[in-house]
């Protein structure tokens, strides 16, 4: 299969689970558990059908280490770090300026910690990363994959501005979990960001959106720009050496390296048996 054609089946797979909501949404089920169990019940479904479809585009593109092309077999606890010291300035300004309000503790397990795994590895592990190893430059499948994601979000605006805000702020901060991915060469990094910007978003019971006033619009740039500035001092050079890995990785699928796609269905199975 050509560079082409593999990135076709990445970017249609990844619009398929960006779409998964709108998918599942015909089927009865589903709509049953919307409506007679937590919404995140429901979604916590939806999320693994999303990174299940993932799963098998990569097993189909000859992918052998799920895990490592993901980037989720590294620096989970310096992603931690680096995401508890990132999100500080959110956590000081919400702190001072508002209270505390946890209702449903499961349903911030869920928008805090589970869902940013999910659209992190989904989008990032999966789409960007994948894109960059067939050869796209970073700014390039960055831009594309944030597109996606940015369309992605806007249905949850009310009015055209809000639409608009949303389309940007995810877009935006989209853009920055793919440039944090590629710097860091780990997931950990972007995902404890996402989803220590969430939990506190969800402590302090800010908005139902990513839009929640001047002041938290503030203390989310303030975060985002402390992550860039911490990532451009701890790696810098790293840009080289993660284009090298990419550029390693490319050479390795051109040679024929990967089994070819019956034998890695076979050797799969059997090895999780």
């Amino acid at each position: 299969m050509s560079r082409m054609k593999k990135a076709v089946v990445v970017l249609g797979t990844f619009a398929v689970a960006l779409l998964m909501h709108r998918l599942l949404s015909f089927a009865p089920l589903y709509r049953e558990l919307h409506r007679a169990l937590p919404f995140y019940v429901a979604e916590s479904m939806k999320n693994v059908l999303e990174v299940g479809v993932c799963v098998v585009a990569l097993l189909l593109l000859g992918e052998r280490r799920i895990a490592g092309a993901l980037a989720l077999d590294r620096g989970a606890l310096r992603g931690l770090a680096f995401g508890l010291a990132c999100t500080a300035p959110m956590l000081i300004g919400f702190a001072l300026t508002r209270r505390s309000d946890v209702r449903d503790p499961l349903a911030v397990a869920y928008l805090a910690f589970f869902a940013p795994f999910i659209e992190e590895t989904v989008s990032r592990g999966f789409a960007f990363r994948t894109l960059r190893r067939l050869g796209w430059p970073m700014w390039t499948a960055a831009a594309a994959c944030a597109l996606l994601t940015g369309v992605a979000h806007i249905e949850k605006g009310q009015t055209a501005m809000s639409i608009l805000g949303l389309f940007v702020v995810t877009g935006v901060v989209g853009l920055m979990f793919c440039w944090l991915a590629d710097r860091w060469q780990s997931l950990g990094f972007p995902l404890a960001l996402h989803a220590l910007m969430n939990f506190w978003w969800e402590v302090f019971n800010v908005a139902p959106t990513a839009l929640g006033g001047w002041l938290a619009f503030a203390l989310q740039i303030a975060s985002i720009l402390l992550a860039v500035a911490v990532t451009l001092y701890f790696r810098r050079g790293q840009n080289r050496a993660g284009a090298a890995r990419m550029a390693r990785d490319r050479d390795a699928d051109a040679e024929g390296n990967l089994l070819p796609r019956h034998h890695l269905a076979v050797g799969y199975l059997m090895g999780r048996l």
